[in-house]
């Protein structure tokens, strides 16, 4: 279950990011439930020392808030 949600957490901030102009409307908070999601199971994976699954997370959240906060 836990790589599912993770696919998934990954795969729509990939598609939202790719939009432009008026297809990002009402994006925000789907990407936002997406990215929560990725961060609870990053933070259990922390509490619970379940390394390889921290490694695992951690590029895509790097490159996703690179993405958010990066200057255009």
């Amino acid at each position: 279950i836990i790589d599912e949600i993770l696919k998934y957490s990954q795969e729509y901030p990939e598609y939202a990011v790719r939009q432009t102009g008026k297809d990002t409307y009402g994006l925000d908070y789907p990407v936002g439930i997406n990215m929560q999601a990725m961060l609870d199971v990053y933070n259990m994976s922390l509490t619970l020392k379940m390394d390889s699954l921290t490694q695992a997370i951690e590029p895509g959240l790097q490159k996703y808030y690179s993405l958010l906060y990066s200057t255009k």
